[in-house]
């Protein structure tokens, strides 16, 4: 197979400001995005990775975290646009239309695992489309201003994470029509079901974390010590 990846690290870090996006932040000995970068690369699933970052960042990028650790399987470093489903929909064009599948991952989620992005491959390989995701165990209060008007099952409801996983030909149809109908989506899975694709469920871990706040910071560096 001819699997390709686009790992998104275009964010503004508006919850986590610093001399640098948070995708660059130091986490212990390296930056997010490179422990992120990691876990691809040594991946026998994934062939090759685009990385998309803001446009200003291109030459940062490529200095302080390809060039820096040596990562070979990384074939692009893109600009991306206003929102994730531009710089998404950046780096589906820069896939070559003999891809296979297409894994989709937050740049600033560091502790995924070779195994789960190997996991949710088989499945997205067999069913077209796979998310990781992990099972809801709060209760869910619908509210209305300050009130509770009802609660959800929480029976029914999943915390999605990335990789999302893809058959190229898929995600790429679903993202053309999403943008002729000037509709965008929260994530890729919901920009498939919106346009008639089934997405499997496949079950991750709960340290498969978005670093977005300075105390998913802390707990990404306490994780990593532990």
């Amino acid at each position: 197979m001819n699997n390709w990846c686009i790992i998104t690290a275009a964010g503004a870090s508006t919850r986590l400001p610093g001399a640098v996006a948070k995708q660059f932040r130091p986490l212990e000995s390296k930056p997010i995005l490179a422990w992120t970068i990691d876990k691809f690369e040594a991946s026998e699933w994934i062939d090759s990775i685009i990385i998309v970052v803001a446009d200003t960042d291109i030459t940062y990028a490529r200095e302080a975290v390809i060039d820096r650790f040596g990562f070979g399987k990384v074939t692009d470093v893109i600009a991306g646009g206003a929102t994730r489903f531009d710089s998404i929909l950046a780096g589906l064009k820069a896939v070559p239309d003999t891809a296979d599948l297409v894994f989709i991952h937050d740049g600033v989620r560091p502790f995924i695992t070779v195994a789960e992005i190997e996991q949710v491959g088989r499945v997205a390989a067999a069913h077209d489309a796979a998310v990781l995701a992990v099972p809801q165990t709060e209760t869910l209060k619908r509210v209305e201003g300050e009130f509770v008007i009802s609660t959800i099952d929480r029976s029914k409801v999943w915390i999605a994470q990335t990789p999302q996983v893809f058959r190229y030909e898929a995600i790429i149809s679903a993202y053309i029509q999403a943008l002729e109908q000037d509709r965008e989506f929260p994530d890729d899975a919901s920009v498939c079901e919106a346009f008639g694709i089934s997405v499997r469920v496949v079950e991750g871990s709960r340290t498969n974390m978005k670093i977005t706040t300075p105390q998913d910071l802390e707990a990404a560096r306490k994780l990593l010590r532990e």
